[in-house]
Order: C-alpha cells, then sequence, then structure tokens
C-alpha cells in the first residue's frame, strides 16, 4: 500500500523537470527536517534537563535549610536543660552571686541569644541576663519579692568580681503572668512561645521555655531562653548570594518567621510593631508565591511534607526576573517541641535557561548553515550522477552524426565513455555499515557499564553496612575488654589480700579473748577505750564485714568475667555456649532492668534448654542479642507502655529460652516480652535499612539490619520477628550448629 501511494504521487511530478531540481530538492528537504527534529528534541530535553536540575537544587537548599534549623533552634532547649540542671544542683538560685556570674558568662558563649532566665513558682523572683538594645549591651536582672517585685538592673566585671547598679524599673513584673511562664507550666515539658518582635529592636524572637520541678514532683519554676531569628535570615540570604531566587520560611497562619530578602518582617503600626504576613510581603516573590499557595491548596494546613509545583510570576514591578515560569517547593518544618513552619524554596527558570536559549540559537544557526551547505552539496552530487549522463549523451550524439556521414564505415568510432562512481558509493555504503555496527558496540558496551554499576552501588550498600558493623562491634569490643580488664587486677589483688586479712583478723581476735581470759580487769585507761570503741560489738561485727566484702569482690569478679566474655575477639569462628553469650548480655544490660521513675522493674525469665556448643562468631552473636534486648526494655519505656496494667504477680517480663529444633539440626533462641508491641506496618520494615521508630537521638535504624546480616549472611541462619500491637514482641532466631 505505501508503495502504491508513492508510486502516485511521484507520477504526478511534472516529467519535464530538472535532474539537478529532483535530487537537490528532497536532498535539501530531508536534512532541513532531520536537523530542525533534533534542535526541536534538544531544546526539550534541555527543558527537562533544566526541571531536573531545578528539583535537584531545591531539595538540597531545602535539606541544608532543615539541618540549620534544627542545629539552631537545638542551642536553646539546650541551654534550658542545662539551667534545669544546674537549678537541681543548687547552682543556680535567685538570691546567689555565683547565679549572677554563671548566667553572665552563659550568654556570652551565645552570639544569637536574647534572654536567659529562671523564674520561681513559690515567690514569683525572677533572675536573668539580657542583650539590650541596638548595641546589645550585656545587662542583669533581678527581681525579687522583698524589692516589691520591681526590675533592678545591673551590670557585672568577671575580672574584678564587681556587680554595679545601672538602673530600675519601677513597674512590677510578674514572671508567672507571662505567655512563656504558663505555657511550660502545663505542658510539663519543653515547648516555645509565639514569635513576637523585639521591643528595641524590632527583630523576631521566640521563647523556649522548661518547667523545673522539685524533688517532690511539684513545680519549682521555669527557665527560659529568648532566641533572635535574625540569623536564620542572613543564612537564607547566603544561599541565593550568588544567583537567583528566593527562599522564606513561614508559619501555618500566614506570618513570616524568615526571608533572604533585606526587607524587614516586622513593622510600626500605632506605635507597635507587628509580624508582616506573607500575602502582604513588599517582596514581589514571596507576596506572588503565598498567594499562589493558597489559591491552589485553599490553605496552608493542607501541605503536610513536601510539594512541588511551577507557577508563572507576572511582570508587575518591572523587574527581570518576573514574567516567566518559577520552580516553587514548600517543605513541612516540624521540631517536636510546638514548631510547625513551612520551607518555600522559589527558583526562576530563566536562572537555567540561559544556557538553553544560547543552544537554540546555535542549532538555529546550525540549520541554517546546513540549508546552505545540502543546497551545495546536492547541486555537487546532482552534477556528479549527471555528468556521466551528460557524457552519454554526447557521445550519442556523435554516434548519430557519425552515422548520417555518407562513409562513416571507413570512419574511426570514437564513442567510448568512462564512468566512475559505483566504488565510491560503495565505499560509503560499507562506511556507513561500520558506523552502525561501531554504534551498536558501543550501545552494549554502555548497556553493559550501567548494569556493572548498579550491582557495584548495591555491593557499596552492603560494604557500608559491614562497616558500620565492624566500627560499632571494634569499638564497643575494646570499651567492654578495656574496662574488664581495668577492673580485673586490682579485683584479683583486693580478693588475693582478703583471705589473709581474714585469718590475721581471727588470730587477733583469738589473741584478744586469750588476753581477756587472763587479765580480767584490765587498768582503767583501757577499759575505758574498750568501752568507747564498743569493744565486743567490733569483734562481732568485723568478721560479718570481711564476710560481705568477699562477697561483694566475687560480684566484682563476676561482672569482669562477663565483659570479657562479652567482647572476646571474632577473627574465626568458635565453638560457644550460646548461654554464656545470653548471660553476659544480661549482666551488661542489669542496670536497665532495674525500676526507674516511669516503670516498675523488669523481670527476666530464663527457660534454657539443654544445647551443644555452637560454632559461630561470639561478639557478633553477642551484638545481636544486646539489640533485641535493649529494644525489648526500650518498649516497655515508650508512652503506649503506659497503658499496659502490670503488677507484682504479672510484672513486665523478658522471656529468653533455647531449644534444639525438632526438624532438623538447628538451634534456636527466642526472646519475646510482653510490651506494646508493634503494628503491622512497623513489623514489617524494622529490617529495613535505616528504618527507626525513635527519635533521631535515640535511634540510626541500624541495629536490627547489622542483626539480620549478621544471622542470616555471617551465620547462615534466620531471624524472624512476631508481634502485634499491645500483645508483646518475640524475635525468633535458627542457627545451625
Amino acid at each position: 500500500m505505501p508503495q502504491k501511494f508513492l508510486a502516485r504521487q511521484l507520477s504526478r511530478v511534472p516529467q519535464k523537470l530538472p535532474l539537478h531540481l529532483i535530487l537537490v530538492v528532497p536532498f535539501v528537504l530531508q536534512m532541513f527536517a532531520v536537523v530542525g527534529l533534533v534542535g526541536w528534541l534538544s531544546l526539550r530535553n534541555g527543558q527537562k534537563a533544566v526541571s531536573e536540575l531545578a528539583t535537584e537544587l531545591q531539595e538540597e537548599t531545602a535539606a541544608r535549610i532543615e539541618q540549620h534549623l534544627t542545629t539552631y533552634l537545638a542551642t536553646p532547649q539546650l541551654i534550658n536543660q542545662i539551667n534545669v540542671d544546674a537549678v537541681q544542683r543548687g547552682e543556680l538560685k535567685i538570691q546567689s552571686e555565683q547565679s549572677k556570674r554563671y548566667l553572665w558568662q552563659q550568654i556570652q558563649h551565645f552570639e544569637t541569644i536574647s534572654w536567659i532566665y529562671y523564674a520561681t513558682q513559690q515567690d514569683g523572683e525572677f533572675i536573668g541576663v539580657t542583650r539590650q538594645g541596638h548595641n546589645r549591651e550585656l545587662r542583669l536582672a533581678l527581681n525579687q519579692k522583698q524589692n516589691d517585685y520591681q526590675t533592678f538592673y545591673y551590670t557585672l566585671d568577671l575580672e574584678t568580681n564587681r556587680v554595679e547598679f545601672l538602673e530600675t524599673d519601677p513597674d512590677p513584673y510578674q514572671p508567672q503572668s507571662r505567655p512563656w511562664y504558663p505555657v511550660a507550666a502545663n505542658s510539663n515539658e519543653a515547648s516555645w512561645s509565639e514569635i513576637y518582635p523585639d521591643f528595641d529592636t524590632s527583630q523576631l524572637v521566640i521563647t523556649a521555655s522548661l518547667p523545673v520541678y522539685d524533688d517532690a514532683g511539684a513545680i519549682a519554676g521555669v527557665v527560659g531562653v529568648d532566641l533572635f531569628l535574625n540569623d536564620i535570615n542572613q543564612f537564607l540570604h547566603s544561599l541565593h548570594a550568588d544567583k537567583a531566587g528566593q527562599t522564606f520560611i513561614m508559619e501555618r497562619s500566614g506570618l513570616l518567621v524568615a526571608s533572604s530578602t533585606a526587607e524587614p518582617l516586622a513593622e510600626n503600626a500605632e506605635g507597635q510593631s507587628e509580624r508582616i504576613q506573607a500575602t502582604e510581603s513588599q517582596n514581589e516573590f514571596i507576596r506572588a508565591t503565598a498567594e499562589h499557595v493558597n489559591e491552589s491548596f485553599g490553605s496552608v494546613e493542607q501541605i503536610q511534607s513536601q510539594t512541588q509545583m511551577n507557577f508563572v510570576l507576572e511582570d508587575t514591578s518591572g523587574q527581570g526576573s518576573t514574567g516567566n515560569r518559577h520552580f516553587l517547593r514548600v517543605t513541612a518544618f516540624q521540631d517536636g517541641k510546638g514548631l510547625d513552619w513551612l520551607i518555600f524554596v522559589v527558583v526562576p527558570e530563566s536562572e537555567f535557561m540561559s544556557q538553553i536559549h544560547a543552544n537554540t540559537r546555535t542549532t538555529v544557526m546550525l540549520c541554517f548553515v546546513a540549508l546552505l551547505v545540502a543546497i551545495a552539496l546536492g547541486t555537487l552530487t546532482a552534477q556528479w550522477i549527471a555528468q556521466p549522463i551528460l557524457q552519454l549523451s554526447e557521445a550519442s550524439k556523435g554516434l548519430t552524426k557519425h552515422v548520417a556521414q555518407p562513409d562513416f564505415v571507413n570512419q574511426p568510432l570514437d564513442a567510448e565513455v568512462e564512468i566512475n562512481g559505483a566504488d565510491e558509493i560503495r565505499i560509503l555504503a560499507k562506511s556507513f555499515n561500520q558506523l552502525s555496527r561501531q554504534l551498536q558496540a558501543s550501545f552494549v558496551a554502555l548497556e553493559g557499564t550501567n548494569s556493572e554499576l548498579e550491582v557495584r552501588v548495591e555491593q557499596l550498600k552492603q560494604v557500608q553496612l559491614q562497616l558500620v558493623q565492624s566500627e560499632k562491634m571494634s569499638t564497643l569490643g575494646q570499651l567492654v575488654s578495656g574496662v574488664a580488664h581495668e577492673i580485673n587486677n586490682p579485683v584479683n589483688f583486693i580478693a588475693g589480700n582478703l583471705k589473709y586479712a581474714r585469718r590475721y583478723t581471727q588470730e587477733l581476735l583469738k589473741l584478744l579473748q586469750l588476753y581477756q581470759k587472763h587479765y580480767p580487769t584490765p587498768p582503767l585507761e583501757i577499759d575505758a577505750q574498750i568501752r568507747a570503741i564498743d569493744l565486743d560489738y567490733v569483734s562481732e561485727d568485723l568478721p560479718k564485714l570481711l564476710g560481705s566484702m568477699t562477697e561483694g569482690t566475687n560480684r566484682i569478679c563476676s561482672i569482669s568475667k562477663s565483659l570479657r566474655t562479652f567482647s572476646r575477639g571474632d577473627s574465626i569462628q568458635v565453638a560457644v555456649n550460646i548461654h554464656e553469650g545470653l548471660d553476659s548480655t544480661l549482666m551488661i544490660l542489669r542496670h536497665r532492668l532495674k525500676e526507674n521513675g516511669q516503670r516498675c522493674a523488669i523481670r527476666v525469665n530464663r527457660r534454657y534448654g539443654s544445647l551443644p556448643l555452637v560454632k559461630c562468631y561470639p561478639t557478633q552473636l553477642n551484638q545481636v542479642f544486646m539489640n533485641i534486648i535493649a529494644n525489648a526494655i526500650d518498649a516497655f519505656d515508650e508512652p503506649s507502655a503506659k497503658n499496659l496494667k502490670f503488677s507484682k504477680s504479672s510484672p513486665a517480663t523478658i522471656t529468653i529460652y533455647t531449644k534444639v529444633a525438632d526438624y532438623e539440626d538447628k538451634v534456636i533462641i527466642g526472646i519475646e516480652d510482653n510490651g506494646p508491641g508493634m503494628t503491622e506496618e512497623v513489623r514489617s520494615q524494622i529490617f529495613d535499612y535505616l528504618f527507626t521508630t525513635k527519635p533521631l537521638d535515640k535511634g540510626t535504624g541500624l541495629g536490627l539490619p547489622i542483626s539480620r546480616q549478621i544471622i542470616v549472611e555471617k551465620h547462615g541462619g534466620t531471624i524472624t520477628c512476631l508481634s502485634a500491637s499491645g500483645l508483646g514482641t518475640e524475635f525468633i532466631i535458627e542457627l545451625p550448629m
């Protein structure tokens, strides 16, 4: 069918067209179409690459901002925790010269801090140190009941240890009526205040507060830290110092928290500083971005994670970056202590399109040059093909003239024509075939390289996991082995000397009895000393004291032995007693099993079966026991465990059992607890790399993946988890004997 259609179209072509035109025009059209298609595909691929590059840049920028915010906002919380510890140790008091120097020195280490203070619950007294005014002068503030809660300001010279009075604020100040105090007192944990403009500098400030409790668990006061947010502006500005685009942070209420622009984030209205809504910002980028997000989502409350979108910023300000497409990425930031912010990263497409436009101009120029070259080559090709035909035509005309002559028989015929060109065409076809084969070979090699890279990336992940495991085990082994060695030598010395001390004591007591028998009436001075030291009680208690010392020494020797068992080397597999590894692990974790302020003590049930020696890597296997038992203890400390009703008759329990499998030559080790358990969603991911349900400072997500690698890859065994929410968790390990 296509052949017939092509034949009909060719039949419509005028029959008297010149040959060079028939050859040149299709060649030029084909060349122009190919070059144009390549240019269009290049433009499309460039735009796609720009979009991907913009996404990567925004992801990197958002990640850097999140990391900076996490580190920056951790400072006031850390200061509060340090000051709570200082209050509980008695180092931070309202009426204490030491406390004044303590706070004065502390604030000088943190340039971004505006206030550090402590207020009491009982008397409502207040002590703090602050930076005031644009010059950020340090002042010590003291507010006491005896001064009718007037605030006295001082300056402190640490070199001369002199406190100099500056001024008094006659208005009574009640800390308990300030917003930061009831927020911390009612939440019973670290919390943040609302963001507010500073009275002197109009910079945005946020307060971190933490309650202080006395020994009885009652609220004793609140410590607080005021943090300037201007440094966040400077950090955001540094991200865009040499490129276009803007970055800003906004609360879900729409109020700006920080931005990479130089505009103020608070304005004076009727004598008071008020924060600025993002939709009312003077910056075109920020205002248009906030309006677009509100129009797209209706409410920013709908944004709970990362969101990527594009929008066109209309040119209303005459700025060069408006009037074209922009890439927008919105990331939710939450710190778990009350902060719920949105991070906006806006990048104009023009930031990346300059090179694409240059490539487009180059492509158009190349198309024009290619067209001229195609015309020239088509003309030369037509001449190259037509020349032999013209030679043949001339020879035919000569032959006609020669035949028309009366004596043409006797005249020689000179009509031979040599036509060259077939060889060049064959060479061109051969060259093309060679090029095709080379290109195909290149694609095959490229595909093989890609597959090899994928394999190497997977191997790199495995090596990384093994390196983490090796480093953890090396560090833990060195630490435990060092501690065991340091304990073992002096304890052996004490244990050896206690035997002689007990014998010497017995002999001295016998000598004392003989002396009292033969000299029942000692001199008055000796009799007075006997009564003063209560010789009968000493004689009775001294052997008991030596016995308790011997028992304690034996206990320390047992702990040292457990530590050495836990940390023995793993260069080769050795046959060991599995029960010794379990007992040494429990010995190390014994302190965590005891009762604490949140739960009762955890009972451990050992149901050991009769096991043969198992050939394994003992230290790595002990690490698996440590990870699983430590996770079980952590489960009892989780808030969800408070809903479980434990009692003396039914306490929190970890059960460890061992046995030989009935169906094949394997050893089974089971570790189960009656804790809160896990949901199916969590249980299905616990062996995934970097997965964890714990906070960032309490879990890495490597413990159970490493444990699975040790059991499956190192020992050829299996590890299985059985769990349900509210019904506890059980890990079953099977090892070949």
